[in-house]
């Protein structure tokens, strides 16, 4: 379909890279903070409860990615609706 002369073309483009993290963070406050929270948690308790034989990065980093699975195993159903 054409335009007429009084009409202009909407550009919806989105950020790529880090900037599209900012802007996707900024319209679904919520779920980034539910985010950092479970990546913190995870760190916290890693740290915590994993025993001392294993080195305090490897159980940081363990926590810090295991929170963030946690996360995710709770939000894919949203990610995946597109809501």
């Amino acid at each position: 379909m054409q335009e007429g002369p009084g009409e202009e073309e909407v550009e919806t483009k989105r950020p790529a890279g880090p900037r599209a993290w900012i802007a996707e963070s900024k319209d679904h406050p919520a779920a980034t903070a539910a985010l950092v929270f479970c990546i913190a948690g995870g760190t916290i308790l890693a740290g915590a409860l994993i025993p001392e034989s294993i080195s305090l990065p490897r159980r940081l980093l363990g926590g810090a990615i295991l929170g963030g699975l946690s996360w995710l195993l709770v939000m894919v159903g949203r990610l995946i609706d597109g809501e």
